[in-house]
């Protein structure tokens, strides 16, 4: 799963999060920026 991509739409990004949550082990995510134009939104954070 590409992780810099292009996710439209509540299935793109549900598919999104369900494969992260699949595939990855997380240790933690702190959202550090967050950047909204009009309807989209983009977070970075630090794992």
């Amino acid at each position: 799963m590409a992780i810099a991509d292009v996710h439209r739409g509540r299935e793109e990004i549900g598919a999104y999060f369900d494969a992260m949550e699949r595939d990855w082990e997380p240790l933690s995510y702190k959202p550090q920026t967050f950047i909204e134009q009009g309807d989209e939104v983009a977070v970075f954070s630090i794992a």
